[in-house]
């Protein structure tokens, strides 16, 4: 039997001794590990804090930028656009905080298109900074807001800590503002024997009219005067005070509403009130002139909408315009487009914003618009009257309209020439009897259209869409044609061209469109204002004088004013055999294709820049500067 011996059993514990070490030297590394790796996530843990905290205090110096910047644009020392600021919020022993705003060109993004509002909104950009004492880096947040401007208009509604007395609207240049009050204004003396004012049969003014010297009436149709007399003084009698107001002409000086004042103020020295007396006209004389503001076409290359606005640029176009629709852009967002030298302007044009010509404007074509462009709205201000909007034309020359023109002008024309409409009779585009009759109330929609909602049709089958079919709305003592060039039957409404609205419902009808027109929508001031008759009334002196004698002699034994005799179809038809027109059709009528009729809810501005900060620095000095809405908050 084999023994082990004492020397063999100590290298047998040689081994276990060795592993047992190393399980102490492994068991220590871990446990070191472990402790090294928690020493080490509590102190990512703490600096993910303070960096939390940092950003914290990077966002929050942001937000008081913003806050900042709104302070900033209320007052009327505001910087404007491409300015900036930097202001220091913070600085003690844990750091540095603070806020650069930058005012920048608002530009809408792809997907939201150009909003209506586009050139009152300004972009502010925020950044905040916050710096560490000791800090290796800085932090930085930055926050973007899109800010709106809120003007405040005249006359309008008042709110919570709002002030009557401050108005943003800029101030016109001396006289202008008078000059608008007027629906036509004839500003200059007369010379080489040329009638400062000049009206015929076809052409209709509603509205006061401001003549600065001599006036002719009805003289350039070749009447005998005993005919002339008869037929002024027929018209007076017939629309002094036309109720129902049913008719479509009136008056051919057609009184406001509420009429203030007189109907034709002369200035000059020469006043022919036989004839205001025959037409049953209020009138005064002023002795004083009244001087218009000289055209500037320079004030209309850049501009700005508002003081420190964005500067924006007016868009160049051909002397000859056809077939174009030209409206706003982010660029010219008040839609002003101007020559190098006159402007003809021939058919199929829609313009939304100002034409500006420093020469004459010649209308010749047919389906022309033109619509100042109108802001109004809900999301600045309620009513027109409270929003300014520059002219439909301003030209440095004469605006002339050719007889065969069809053309609506939504705005107010300011000529430094002579505004001349040839003459043109009343004709229907496609005769018929097409004749519907009710009430309507109007909406504007987007310029320069409008809705009409009609009550009391039944049957809309033979109203065409084509511009063919026109309603005629009753406003104030007249009424003026819109063409119609939509028709939705199931809700009968009707989008016509025109910018109308009636909230309550006024009498209508619907008759088929005439082949020529000149509605003008706005105040007209020009040097010599020219209406020619119509051509239909242009017949002979022998042939008036029987017409008259005829007129005459059924007037002594059964009394009708002489306007209403000739617009009868069997007492003129006769004349159908030597005059190129349809007397047998229309008769021989005061039917305007001439209208000039001032809104009286719309105030214009001659110029660009259309508002300033309102400034006082008595009691109201807590209403200074401008309003501000904040429409978008967006952290970056």
């Amino acid at each position: 039997m084999m023994t082990r011996t004492r020397g063999a059993a100590r290298r047998a514990q040689h081994p276990r001794q060795g592993f047992a070490l190393i399980l102490v030297i492994v068991t220590i590394g871990v446990c070191t590990a472990i402790t090294f790796g928690f020493f080490r996530l509590q102190g990512v843990n703490l600096k993910l804090t303070e960096n939390s905290r940092t950003r914290d205090l990077a966002l929050e110096a942001a937000h008081s930028g913003i806050a900042i910047a709104i302070r900033d644009m209320q007052k009327t020392s505001w910087g404007g656009i491409g300015t900036s600021l930097n202001r220091t919020l913070l600085n003690n022993s844990e750091g540095t905080a603070t806020a650069t705003i930058d005012y920048l060109t608002y530009t809408p993004t792809s997907d939201e298109g150009v909003p209506e509002d586009y050139g009152l909104r300004v972009l502010v950009s925020s950044t905040g900074n916050w710096t560490p004492v000791g800090g290796v880096r800085s932090i930085t947040r930055k926050v973007k807001a899109v800010m709106r401007l809120a003007p405040r208009g005249p006359t309008r509604p008042l709110v919570t800590e709002d002030y009557a007395l401050a108005e943003d609207v800029k101030t016109n240049p001396t006289n202008f503002d008078t000059i608008q009050s007027y629906a036509a204004f004839a500003s200059d003396k007369d010379s080489n024997d040329y009638f400062t004012f000049m009206l015929d049969p076809g052409s209709r003014i509603e509205g006061k009219t401001w003549i600065r010297e001599d006036h002719d009436l009805f003289y350039y149709s070749n009447f005998p005067t005993t005919t002339r007399d008869d037929l002024l003084s027929a018209i007076g009698s017939r629309w002094v005070n036309p109720s129902p107001r049913q008719v479509y002409h009136a008056h051919i000086f057609g009184r406001e509403q509420n009429p203030s004042g007189s109907d034709i103020v002369y200035a000059g020295s020469n006043v022919y009130s036989t004839d205001t007396i025959r037409l049953q006209s209020s009138y005064s004389t002023n002795s004083g002139s009244i001087t218009a503001p000289s055209i500037t076409t320079s004030d209309y290359t850049s501009y700005r909408i508002y003081d420190n606005g964005p500067l924006y640029y007016s868009d160049v176009i051909s002397s000859s315009i056809q077939n174009v629709t030209l409206r706003p852009t982010t660029t010219n967002p008040l839609g002003i487009y101007r020559t190098t030298a006159g402007l003809n302007i021939n058919s199929n044009v829609t313009i939304q914003g100002t034409l500006v010509v420093p020469g004459s404007v010649t209308f010749g074509g047919t389906e022309i618009t033109l619509s100042s462009h109108n802001w109004s709205g809900d999301l600045r201000l309620n009513e027109s009257v409270y929003w300014p909007r520059l002219p439909a034309v301003v030209a440095t020359g004469g605006v002339t309209f050719n007889s065969a023109t069809r053309a609506i002008i939504d705005g107010e024309i300011y000529s430094n020439g002579d505004l001349y409409r040839y003459g043109a009779d009343f004709e229907f585009r496609a005769y018929s009897t097409l004749n519907l009759a009710g009430t309507a109330t109007a909406t504007p929609i987007q310029q320069p259209w409008s809705e009409i909602q009609l009550y009391g049709f039944s049957d809309l089958s033979s109203v065409t869409a084509d511009g063919y079919c026109s309603i005629w709305l009753e406003q104030g003592n007249g009424g003026r044609w819109y063409p119609i060039v939509g028709v939705n039957a199931t809700n009968s409404t009707l989008t016509v061209v025109g910018e109308v609205r009636l909230t309550s419902a006024v009498n209508c009808r619907i008759r088929p469109n005439r082949i020529r027109y000149v509605d003008l929508q706005g105040p007209v001031r020009a040097k010599h204002l020219v209406f020619e008759g119509a051509p239909s009334w242009a017949i002979s002196w022998t042939d008036w004088g029987v017409l008259r004698s005829t007129w005459a002699t059924q007037n002594s034994s059964s009394p009708i004013n002489f306007t209403t005799w000739l617009e009868n179809t069997a007492n003129v038809h006769w004349l159908g055999a030597s005059y190129p027109y349809s007397y047998s059709q229309y008769g021989i009528t005061l039917e305007p294709t001439c209208t000039i009729r001032k809104d009286k809810s719309t105030y214009f501005r001659l110029s660009p820049t259309m508002l300033e900060p309102y400034s006082d620095s008595g009691s109201g000095s807590a209403h200074s500067g401008f309003r501000w809405q904040v429409l978008s908050w967006r952290e970056i």
